[in-house]
């Protein structure tokens, strides 16, 4: 059997020609093959971002055999684009649904046009910016984003080193408590409980905030946190609140900033009490996914746990602070 070498070609239309197979002793050149044509007729072409860098006109592509025409070989940079085989039908189909079409900008429609012009003129509403607002919303673009971030457009998030005095005062009253088999605490831990079981197997699924609660309740779990501290968490939540006890400098700017800042204490991943290896779980975890809470997670964690703890706390913070009183 003859050995044949491989060469590769283009054609007059700068289009790479398949794999040519030549004797090497022979020096005839084998005659260009044609390749099936492939015709993009002009009405696929109506919109110039449906298949960016096409020229206009019917365009000899390839379909079965592996030629590409040259605008679909390279890039802006000159770097190969990895474009797989593909039949005439799929290649069509993917061209009218849009599939080759680059990501357009997002602007605003039409009818929010005005809106947003009209509400671009006012002034942000956060405190001593003089900065005009951004699209429909009260604030800025640096407040808005805040706000979506602490539930507040000014106050920053509180971290886990100013939390970590009052979790010590409020494990140390519900261990206490706990030990002396006090109703409302023994029943808080076993609602608890209850919420970590109903994460850990959910029947639900039509609610996209609750599966978010859920999903970031059992990673905090799977860290190593038991439902005692969740609930000295909650409890610490509510003895930061210094708002109405004559404090100077409040912690929290506004209900909504508190309502976040609890929220995310809660579902806080590592412990506050102690190193985090202390009490993580011996079998392999599975990976966290995402961490972040969302606006969403943090206000329905907030309802949820209020709804049912929301009184215990209050009175657990005050029987503390008339402990320290004493």
């Amino acid at each position: 059997m003859e050995n044949f070498a491989v060469d590769r070609r283009r054609d007059a239309r700068g289009v790479w020609s398949p794999l040519i197979r030549t004797p090497p002793s022979s020096n005839r050149k084998a005659p260009p093959l044609k390749p099936p044509p492939l015709l993009l007729r002009n009405h696929l072409c109506r919109r110039p971002s449906l298949l960016p860098g096409m020229p206009s006109g019917p365009v000899d592509c390839v379909g079965v055999t592996g030629l590409r025409p040259r605008w679909l070989l390279t890039t802006k940079t000159t770097t190969p684009m990895k474009y797989p085989r593909k039949s005439q039908a799929a290649f069509l189909r993917e061209a009218r649904k849009g599939a080759l079409r680059p990501p357009r900008a997002t602007r605003p429609s039409r009818r929010m046009a005005p809106s947003i012009a009209a509400n671009t003129k006012h002034r942000c509403e956060a405190r001593h910016c003089f900065r005009s607002r951004h699209r429909v919303g009260r604030y800025c673009r640096e407040h808005g984003a805040r706000y979506w971030e602490t539930g507040d457009p000014v106050a920053l998030n509180i971290g886990p080193r100013m939390w970590r005095p009052f979790f010590q005062q409020a494990e140390k009253f519900v261990t206490q408590h706990l030990v002396d088999d006090h109703a409302a605490i023994s029943a808080a831990v076993r609602w608890i409980t209850n919420e970590i079981k109903a994460a850990e197997s959910p029947t639900r699924f039509d609610d996209p905030a609750l599966l978010d609660y859920w999903s970031a309740l059992l990673r905090v779990h799977r860290s190593g946190i038991e439902a005692t501290e969740l609930l000295a968490r909650w409890v610490s939540g509510e003895l930061a609140d210094d708002r109405f006890t004559g404090e100077p400098g409040p912690r929290y700017a506004s209900d909504t900033h508190a309502a976040h800042q609890r929220a995310r204490l809660l579902l806080y991943v590592k412990p506050l009490n102690r190193p985090a290896w202390a009490k993580c779980q011996v079998e392999p975890q599975a990976s966290r996914g995402r961490t972040r809470l969302l606006w969403r997670t943090r206000a329905f964690a907030f309802e949820r746990w209020n709804s049912a703890l929301g009184l215990l706390a209050v009175k657990a913070a005050d029987a503390i602070r008339q402990q320290h009183q004493q």
